[in-house]
């Protein structure tokens, strides 16, 4: 039972290519090392928002959409608010 080759000896063919795959692995292993890197360092950062007075002008640009801030906040919870940029909660 098992393989026809079990405990024969490889041969100098059967290393062909071990170089390529090699390779192929370490860039895959560099690959998602990087890639945890960067996802440490995303969830590590703090939100970026716009200067006050520029978050001003993007409400203006509305119109005048909410009256109060209890009309910002039930925007907020319909899931409206598309700008990351803007706090929740300015």
């Amino acid at each position: 039972e098992g393989s026809d080759m079990e405990g024969e000896p490889l041969g100098d063919g059967d290393l062909d290519g071990g170089g390529v795959v090699m390779e192929d692995l370490m860039w895959r292993v560099e690959k998602l090392r990087l890639e945890e890197q960067n996802k440490k360092k995303f969830l590590k950062a703090r939100a970026r928002f716009l200067p006050y007075q520029e978050c001003r002008k993007w409400v203006q640009a509305w119109g005048g959409r909410w009256e109060t801030a209890e009309d910002w906040q039930d925007w907020i919870a319909m899931g409206e608010k598309r700008n990351p940029y803007i706090p929740s909660r300015p």
